[in-house]
């Protein structure tokens, strides 16, 4: 049995970066005038904003009329990733407040400020979007192997088999393996920003007429290591790889990890 994804639009005409334009030179100027060091961990608005994109996209893949206990799940998991993500970016801001021990000028700081907000909130929101669009769309996928297992006990790995695929999904591609085997742990879809890859679900008979791939041992990993998860069993749209989450002490993880856990976001969406 083969899934067939719906159509969610294209998103190049979303200019996600518009949106935030209206509270980053406040931020920028909080920054400089603090040194970078204050109590603002985040920025509200550009955690807010973020968490509406991302939610809605999960809204998209994952489909409204479905269990809401996953979307609260997922949405959880949406609020951290953008609270994290605000972080990173004020982290990374501050940097530029000094050059060569001096502090830069306001104007030069806002500059280079603005190509790092450009990253953040214009490529990487889109490339995010997307990858939270077809990740809710594979949890949704994984929750009905899981219910239809009995019937169909196998899984195929299936690439668009085009010149697009990455080389490492194009070794996956046709791999049969039962569903419980630990290969989906790492390798269920999405295994990278733009993956288009999908699972096959195969009866005992397809699987046997199919071929079961052999595997003398699990099978290592080689994709982006952000997306070494099976976002199903873990009812998460971004893992803990995640680059937003790496290089923080202790403590301010433990500080993100309370101030995501206090916000009131489900009714942020947009």
């Amino acid at each position: 049995m083969e899934f067939h994804h719906r159509h969610t639009g294209d998103l190049v005409n979303i200019d996600f970066f518009k949106t935030f334009l209206p509270f980053l030179t406040d931020m920028y100027k909080r920054i400089y005038q603090t040194g970078g060091v204050d109590d603002a961990l985040v920025d509200e608005n550009v955690v807010k904003t973020t968490y509406g994109y991302l939610n809605n996209a999960v809204k998209s893949g994952y489909g409204q009329q479905r269990d809401r206990g996953v979307i609260g799940a997922l949405q959880t998991n949406l609020n951290v990733f953008s609270v994290f993500k605000s972080h990173q970016e004020q982290k990374a801001i501050a940097s530029l407040l000094t050059k060569k021990g001096k502090q830069v000028a306001y104007e030069e700081f806002e500059q280079e400020a603005l190509k790092i907000s450009l990253n953040h909130h214009k490529h990487w929101l889109k490339a995010e979007y997307n990858a939270a669009t077809e990740t809710a769309k594979n949890i949704a996928i994984w929750n009905d192997v899981q219910k239809t297992k009995d019937r169909f006990p196998y899984l195929m790995y299936v690439t668009k088999d085009d010149d697009r695929v990455r080389d490492e999904h194009s070794k996956w591609h046709r791999h049969v393996l039962p569903v419980d085997h630990p290969f989906w742990n790492t390798h269920f879809p999405v295994n990278g920003f733009g993956c288009r890859c999908t699972v096959r679900k195969l009866s005992e008979a397809d699987a046997q007429a199919e071929g079961i791939t052999k595997m003398k041992r699990e099978e290592t990993y080689h994709g982006d290591t952000a997306f070494n998860f099976n976002a199903g069993k873990e009812q998460a749209i971004f893992g803990g790889n995640h680059t937003y989450f790496q290089d923080l002490d202790d403590e301010t993880v433990k500080q993100l990890n309370e101030y995501a856990a206090n916000r009131t976001f489900k009714g942020d969406a947009r």
